[in-house]
């Protein structure tokens, strides 16, 4: 029996041509955000990928495209019956939590996307086995692939999907942005506002976590296998994290494998991105360094999923490990080994 954890199956469905977001002036609050940020971060024109406006597709939609794509790309299609669907969980996360605050018919959307469809997935699929839905902070699918890992590894499930969408609501985006110069500030640090825009998207993505004997018993030959997933404080203090990296950390993980790519840059953030490239380029010297948020723009929560997505298989016949590496703004780390 092996205890291996495997990626069997991957979507994502993202929204196509870019707009401009431009504040409502019937919103005082949504125009008050934007001119303090603007003015904190010389941050002056997001350009946004949103699907209502630009594909005509509801979110609802673009998350039930990327469930039967995440099936479709497992070979699942019509294998999950009621007799092992108790074999079969979801962790699911979204950001409809706070968007109440902002527009009072948002309360509505917000009960639908977060307990409704969830619950059309679990029915449509014969999905009994353990389901949980997280709030979607940015590391929240690390959170919640290691979750699954563990129900996989203690046999509890044998396939897990953990996935979501980023829906990109001027609160969201504004007041992180926002918060992330008032910290910038905090620590001492000089708020580059050269580049004055920023690109965003919203998307829907899934990732299949399977375990290995499962996945062998149905046939798959090939599949991507999570190595490990850790997390931890990476350095002591934002103030001098170029200084005072922990030692150990990421020169046991280039102990233990031979990383050939590290992807970085899932937080948008230039120093967060300078201290990634300082510590992966350490201990991890020989792997090639990718910035995410330079080659995609940001898609918040579903970086991670996105980089899975596009590098699941880069290289079938040998296979290489890749880390994702994703922080936050207080040194807290998390990091994906695969292969």
């Amino acid at each position: 029996m092996s205890a291996s954890v495997m990626i069997t199956g991957t979507s994502w469905v993202e929204a196509e041509a870019r707009t401009l977001f431009v504040p409502r002036l019937n919103n005082a609050y949504e125009q008050y955000l934007f001119e303090e940020s603007a003015k904190a971060s010389g941050v002056e024109y997001w350009q946004v990928k949103k699907f209502a406006e630009t594909t005509g597709l509801p979110h609802m939609a673009a998350m039930e495209a990327a469930f039967d794509e995440a099936v479709s790309n497992a070979g699942l299609q019509r294998k999950i019956k009621k007799k092992n669907g108790n074999r079969v969980g979801m962790i699911y996360f979204d950001e409809y939590g706070p968007i109440s605050f902002m527009e009072r018919k948002a309360q509505i959307k917000e009960m639908y996307y977060s307990d409704v469809f969830p619950s059309f997935v679990l029915q449509a699929h014969n999905i009994s086995g353990y389901s949980v839905r997280l709030r979607a902070e940015r590391n929240a699918p690390m959170q919640a692939m290691q979750l699954a890992k563990n129900l996989i590894e203690s046999g509890d499930l044998d396939v897990v999907f953990v996935g979501g969408i980023n829906p990109c609501y001027s609160f969201f985006f504004l007041s992180e942005q926002l918060e992330t110069v008032q910290w910038e500030k905090q620590q001492g640090i000089k708020t580059n506002k050269e580049n004055n825009t920023r690109n965003l998207n919203e998307a829907a993505a899934f990732v299949v976590l399977e375990s290995a004997d499962h996945a062998e018993k149905r046939g798959i030959t090939h599949a991507t296998e999570i190595l490990e997933i850790n997390s931890g404080r990476e350095y002591y203090s934002s103030k001098q994290a170029d200084k005072n990296p922990l030692p150990n950390r990421w020169n046991l993980i280039a102990q233990r494998y031979p990383v050939a790519k590290a992807h970085m840059g899932l937080y948008p953030s230039e120093l967060m991105t300078k201290t990634e490239s300082m510590l992966l380029g350490d201990s991890l010297g020989d792997a090639e360094q990718v910035n995410w948020y330079e080659r995609k723009g940001d898609s918040n929560s579903l970086n991670v999923l996105r980089v899975l997505h596009e590098h699941i298989r880069i290289s079938e016949s040998n296979p290489s490990v890749q880390l994702i590496h994703s922080a936050d703004r207080n040194g807290f780390g998390w990091n994906l080994l695969f292969k």
